[in-house]
Formats: C-alpha cells, sequence, structure tokens
C-alpha cells in the first residue's frame, strides 16, 4: 500500500488547483460565451430585415472606426455611438473590449456597469453571467496569492446587417491573461457575433455569441516569454482604447 506524504499531497493539489485555473482562464478568455444561452429565445433580437443594399450603407459599413469611443459610462463603459453602421461597429468592438474592464471592477460595481451597456430584455441574464464569469476567475487566482491582467485587442470588425433599430455585427479579437506566478501568460483568438439594439438613445448588446478562432499560427522571431520577463516587458502599458 502506497502512502502520500504531506509534501506529496500539497503538490497533488496545488497541481489540481492550477488545472482548474487554467480551465477558468481558458473559459474567460473565450468570452461570456455562457451568456447566449441564459438568454430566453423569446427576448433574443429576431433577423435584422433591413440588409445593406446601397452604395452609401455600404461605405458607412466599410467606414473605419475612431478607436476610442465617443463617450463613456460608469466605470469607463463606453457609450455615445452613432446611429449607423459605423457607430455599430464601433459599439460591438468596445462591448467586446469591455470584458477587461469588468475584470479590474469589484464583484458590486460589475451589476452597474454591465447593466449599462445592456439592453432591457437581457439586462439581468447578460449581468448574472459576466459576474460569474469574473468572480470565478478571481477566485481561482486569489487561491494562489497571484494577480491578474486581462488584456484584449480587436483585430476587426463585420457588418452583417442594420436597421433603425438593431444591427448584427461581427468582432476578430484577441485576448492576453497574464498572472505572474500563477500561470503563464497565454492568449486566446475569438470571434463574437454581436446582436445590438438601438435603446436608450445608444446601442445596446441584446446577445453575442462566441466561437473560437481563427487563430494564426506564431512566427519563429521570438520564442514565447514567460513569467517575471513577460511582467516586466509590459509593465507601465495601459490599453491602447483606455481612457487619458
Amino acid at each position: 500500500m502506497t502512502t502520500s506524504t504531506p509534501a506529496t499531497t500539497d503538490l497533488r493539489t496545488d497541481r489540481s488547483r492550477r488545472r482548474l485555473l487554467i480551465a477558468v482562464a481558458t473559459t474567460f478568455l473565450a468570452g461570456f460565451t455562457a451568456r447566449a444561452l441564459l438568454v430566453p429565445a423569446a427576448d433574443r433580437l429576431a433577423p435584422v430585415a433591413e440588409p445593406l443594399r446601397t452604395a452609401e450603407a455600404a461605405a458607412t459599413a466599410a467606414a473605419p472606426s475612431t478607436g476610442l469611443p465617443p463617450a463613456h459610462g460608469p466605470f469607463g463603459m463606453p457609450a455615445g455611438f452613432a446611429r449607423d453602421g459605423a457607430g455599430a461597429r464601433a459599439a460591438a468592438a468596445h462591448y467586446v473590449l469591455a470584458s477587461s474592464i469588468l475584470f479590474e471592477l469589484t464583484d458590486e460595481d460589475v451589476p452597474t456597469a454591465m447593466s449599462f451597456i445592456s439592453a432591457g430584455a437581457t439586462a439581468v441574464s447578460q449581468t448574472q453571467e459576466a459576474l460569474r464569469q469574473v468572480m470565478a476567475l478571481r477566485t481561482a487566482i486569489d487561491n494562489h496569492g497571484g494577480t491578474a491582467r486581462f488584456w484584449q485587442a480587436v483585430l476587426g470588425t463585420r457588418l452583417e446587417s442594420l436597421s433603425a433599430d438593431g444591427a448584427v455585427v461581427t468582432v476578430w479579437s484577441v485576448g492576453v491573461l497574464t498572472s505572474a506566478g500563477v500561470i503563464d501568460p497565454q492568449s486566446s483568438w475569438s470571434t463574437n457575433v454581436v446582436q445590438l439594439v438601438w435603446e436608450r438613445g445608444d446601442w445596446k448588446l441584446l446577445d453575442q455569441a462566441v466561437t473560437p478562432g481563427p487563430t494564426p499560427i506564431a512566427d519563429r522571431s521570438a520564442p514565447p516569454t514567460l513569467g517575471a520577463p513577460f511582467e516586466q516587458a509590459i509593465a507601465g502599458f495601459l490599453p491602447w482604447w483606455a481612457q487619458s
């Protein structure tokens, strides 16, 4: 019969906790994917009836985003988007990026921030899911005595459909989770199909479906940077879209 020493037991426990942390982190990096499952079918946005048809509408859809949101709500949540294709694309991009803002907030502040960007029909379910995922990741990291940062960047957006009261935008993005001394930096590429409705004088998030990828192959210009060297290399950086 094999017996375990306290040191062996502690090592196994630590490994189990790290596996759990990586699993939780992977879920967070993939986005709030379960959010769509919590939305009643009756509350979801029906297919937009007015696709882009005119050259003017197509030009609006292709207009580049200025990057920064026109305005900010509570805790820096994005706001103030134009009621057109460019505004819908910008709103969808910033709502995907809002995950990193939510991660920095306290559990008490997440509901206020999430409710601000959510459509009325799905605000409760979206807020509950966002809070659940943020708390799960934060708890897993805290159990290891570490701290974490979540970085995001949007690579591109595609306006799928647009009407006066709704829009569907696909967003391609990458997220990077860092936690010094806990897990190695890891990235995740994802595509979000974001459904928006025009409410309260702005585009609001009704729903989104997240799928992994497309994920490019890393080039061989440099090996992955891990641990302390990674943290030292990014020290002092702020998200490019953050308020000054």
